[in-house]
């Protein structure tokens, strides 16, 4: 196993979690393709991987371009001549001249609240929460140069619990894709791995990119919706918003109140100002709770104020 030369292209703490894991089980990776730091403000969850390592000597090579479209990049990764490429937080596809490079192929995962060929592309985690689901399905995959349709290797799934939000799924996902790579890893090598095509009779469907300016909370929406869009736009990521008087509020934890005391407010007014500056707001059925908030200014709120209804750019539900 030592002699084989392992490729890993990620940006993420999620990629920091796999190599470690990987060199504390003899799979010591070496290179790996990490964008450099002038990336950290536009790849969610950046991680620069200089030093962050158990083993400091693996070589870390920083593309110049994020979809390894330079002819340097091109020229180096070839000399390398690595056997197998893991693909864990990279969020481009691996050209195809890369991919072909490799004796033992291109290997990702990917997964959805729908089974494959259902929930291809991307903020899948993003998605399952504010849709309200329960069950997320990991899938280890072959990668081939379209969108997540290769064949795989392992699917398994973990419940998506009430008491999750983005950063425990994000949490769940590294156990189980850490575990699904190293053990097929000795399967690819051997030729012995199980390849399973994905499902032909139905038709593929792909989960749309969101940005920040997605984040917006509608308190049109029942509070359910709110609370799972709160959840899935958690940090690491930059918080669901809401704005008084054109001062955005960012909402990091929000729950429903209470299903049996009822409040007479129009919906998106703050009911109380609590002590300790939570705060209660109406939605179009129960009252729901702000745990954890700031804002881009020093606002002074107090109750009785009305948060705009809608913010920020809203996002069609996809069909997943």
């Amino acid at each position: 196993m030592s002699k084989i030369k392992i490729g890993i292209a990620g940006n993420q703490w999620i990629t920091e979690y796999l190599v470690n894991k990987l060199i504390l089980n003899d799979l010591t990776p070496s290179l790996i393709l990490n964008m450099d730091k002038t990336w950290s403000q536009k790849i969610s969850g950046y991680t620069n991987l200089e030093n962050k390592l158990i083993d400091k000597n693996i070589f870390i090579y920083r593309p110049k371009q994020y979809n390894l479209g330079s002819i340097e990049d091109k020229e180096f990764l070839l000399k390398q001549n690595l056997d197998i490429l893991l693909v864990f937080g990279w969020q481009r596809l691996i050209p195809e001249w890369y991919i072909e490079s490799f004796k033992y192929g291109v290997w990702g995962v990917h997964g959805g609240p729908e089974k494959p060929p259902r929930c291809r592309g991307q903020a899948v985690f993003n998605w399952s929460l504010i849709l309200g689901y329960k069950k997320f399905y990991m899938y280890l995959f072959e990668i081939t140069p379209g969108v997540d349709e290769g064949e795989i290797a392992e699917m398994t799934n973990f419940d998506i619990l009430d008491s999750d939000d983005i950063l425990t799924l994000y949490h769940k996902n590294c156990i189980v894709s850490s575990k699904m790579f190293i053990d097929n890893i000795p399967k690819i090598l051997d030729g012995s791995v199980n390849l399973v095509k994905q499902p032909t009779d139905q038709k593929a469907t792909y989960l749309p990119k969101r940005k920040p300016e997605n984040g917006g909370i509608n308190w049109n929406w029942s509070s359910e919706r709110s609370v799972n869009v709160v959840r899935a736009l958690a940090p690491p990521y930059p918080g669901a918003f809401s704005k008084i008087s054109n001062v955005q509020i960012y909402i990091f934890k929000l729950q429903i109140f209470d299903s049996q005391l009822k409040f007479n407010y129009p919906t998106g007014t703050i009911i109380e100002v609590f002590p300790n500056k939570d705060l209660l707001v109406s939605t179009n059925d129960k009252a729901v709770y702000i745990r954890d908030w700031e804002s881009d200014e020093n606002l002074n709120i107090e109750k009785g104020m009305r948060f705009d209804l809608v913010s920020g750019i809203q996002l069609d539900d996809p069909i997943v």
